[in-house]
């Protein structure tokens, strides 16, 4: 989607595709203009959307904003001003049921409140030509030269379970220190952390040769650590221990618009080579278009009445649903082996799995991801 404003002197381009926008911005760049505009009767503001189908509405009045977006009209562009409204569990509600439209929030910070996608923060900055735009705060998606290298140090995830339990298996054959995010803290210490264990003994890897015991010590649970808050305090830890420290880290795209602006100061970091995955929107996103899930899967819309992560969730919860390895995004339990081993149907047993996939490779990694978009996890991992 595409607006166009003109108001009095003032001229707004804004490129947009996610369900919630976040648009922030210095002093004097626009922000307090694109409310006043959207109040102005006397005919000042013009404006145009690239979808004629949609108009647009300002929203300032908290009593306003869980009754307009709770019954909301479809093909509508909320635009909210965050100045003037609080981010409650009702407005949050009321955001995740809200179908068939775009919600843009106008504020001076990013907002942590909400689930929103990393490239859905955007900066308000002034062209050459006066023509005021929304930036996007990540200025190159693969921050290394060549983005198949895979000579890390470090491998960092978001999660603290599922997903960081299957980047252990899939990369198993880098010589790296595996890093659940908040296991090192911001000053460099390095906490220990239980239940890696049943992890590390079966995983059996290379990484176990060296003195990095006193992560296992039994200090911390997996509860404690993990979140995306603490991606950029672990990564301001590692250049503590290691300033030019080789990272390849793991988090959710789609919900990681509240930490964005904080990360691309973090790869301001010359010295470290630190690398990510704009399309890693997250893990179940990843499941979800491998070869054994993808004939089934529906892309998200803003006509999808839930957050854009937890959808993921419970697609593939829905989809892989099976006496033999649902995966359910709330389990406690271990990684399903479908998800690393492979099948059953094609290993002898007889399960009566409805989704297996033919083991044509010897490898459930390739065979998961070859010829799909993800393929170049399997060359990260020296898998091909």
């Amino acid at each position: 989607m595409e607006l166009k404003l003109k108001y009095k002197n003032f001229r707004l381009h804004l490129e947009f595709h996610n369900k919630i926008t976040v648009i922030t911005g210095d002093s004097a760049t626009g922000k307090s203009t694109i409310v006043h505009s959207m109040f102005d009767y006397t005919n000042n503001i013009k404006y145009k959307l690239s979808d004629p189908s949609f108009d647009c509405m300002m929203i300032n009045d908290q009593r306003r904003v869980i009754d307009d977006l709770s019954h909301n009209r479809q093909k509508m562009i909320y635009m909210i001003d965050k100045f003037r409204i609080r981010i409650t569990k009702e407005v949050i509600e009321a955001i995740r049921q809200c179908v068939g439209c775009y919600i843009i929030f106008i504020c001076r910070s990013n907002i942590s409140a909400i689930n929103y996608s990393a490239d859905a923060l955007l900066k308000l900055k002034t062209d050459k030509n006066g023509i005021t735009r929304g930036e996007k705060y990540l200025k190159n998606n693969l921050p290394i030269s060549n983005p198949y290298r895979s000579n890390f140090d470090y491998i960092i995830t978001e999660d603290a379970k599922y997903g960081h339990e299957w980047i252990r298996r899939l990369f198993i054959k880098i010589d790296a220190k595996f890093i659940i995010a908040g296991s090192i803290l911001r000053d460099g210490t390095e906490i220990a952390v239980s239940n890696y264990d049943s992890i590390k003994d079966e995983i059996k890897l290379q990484s176990q040769n060296r003195s990095d015991t006193k992560y296992y010590n039994k200090r911390y649970s997996l509860d404690d650590i993990g979140g995306k808050e603490k991606i950029n305090p672990t990564i301001e830890g590692i250049s503590k221990i290691n300033p030019t420290a080789k990272i390849l880290v793991f988090f959710d795209f789609c919900s990681f618009g509240s930490e964005i602006s904080h990360f691309q100061s973090v790869l301001e970091n010359k010295k470290m080579d630190i690398l990510f995955f704009p399309h890693f929107k997250s893990w179940e996103f990843v499941m979800l278009n491998s070869n054994m899930f993808k004939h089934k899967w529906i892309p998200y819309t803003i006509f999808t009445p839930d957050f854009e992560e937890s959808y993921y969730e419970e697609l593939l919860q829905e989809v892989s649903r099976n006496n033999v390895g649902t995966i359910k995004h709330q389990n406690q339990g271990s990684l399903p082996a479908c998800c690393y081993k492979i099948c059953c149907a094609y290993s002898g047993k007889n399960t009566g799995c409805k989704y297996g996939l033919s083991n044509t490779s010897g490898d459930k990694f390739i065979d998961l991801f070859l010829h799909t978009s993800f393929e170049v996890l399997l060359k990260l991992a020296r898998r091909i």
